[in-house]
């Protein structure tokens, strides 16, 4: 069951890096390979001439709020159209409700609702499982289980840095 979950993740990757349309949701553990293969779909596509922007979702937070902070030339406004329009934008790491301000959330909320709207092309990865997500983003849930637009996958795989930590043991003792 684990490595079938991982098998099929990659393959719903490898389609969407051939051919990104919709949403590819990513779901699992830490370090179960969510990012790994979100950031393949992204050197994939820019490798094949595409536009990507991948990012975590706390640095694009801080992003854009950065023209607030400072005399800046760039507005807020410019910043958040670049991240709707991009091409394909892969967001990383997308955690519960509440670790961010209630301004923060309501961007990134406003930011999935019109790349939905519009039909362009994202990824994310969040640690949270269907039910947390489902409990701590109801309106975006809703999106992500839209299977005519997008399709969700849960790596059900131990973490891989205790795999290898693992693997590694069980060779020191084979010698």
């Amino acid at each position: 069951k684990c490595v079938k979950s991982l098998r099929d993740a990659f393959n719903a990757a490898l389609e969407f890096a051939e051919h990104p349309k919709g949403w590819l949701v990513l779901l699992g553990k830490s370090y179960c390979g969510k990012t790994h293969l979100a950031a393949a779909i992204g050197n994939f596509r820019i490798s094949s001439g595409g536009e990507v922007i991948m990012t975590g979702v706390s640095p694009l937070l801080d992003y854009l709020k950065k023209p607030f902070d400072s005399n800046s030339d760039i507005t807020f406004d410019s910043r958040y159209r670049e991240m709707m329009m991009t091409p394909l934008l892969i967001l990383d790491d997308m955690q519960e409700s509440g670790v961010h301000s209630k301004w923060a959330e309501d961007r990134l909320y406003q930011l999935f609702n019109q790349r939905y709207n519009m039909q362009l092309p994202t990824v994310i990865t969040s640690i949270m499982g269907p039910d947390d997500f489902s409990v701590n983003y109801s309106n975006l849930w809703n999106r992500m289980i839209d299977s005519s637009f997008s399709n969700t996958y849960v790596i059900d795989m131990p973490p891989y840095r205790s795999v290898a930590k693992g693997s590694k043991l069980a060779a020191h003792k084979k010698k």
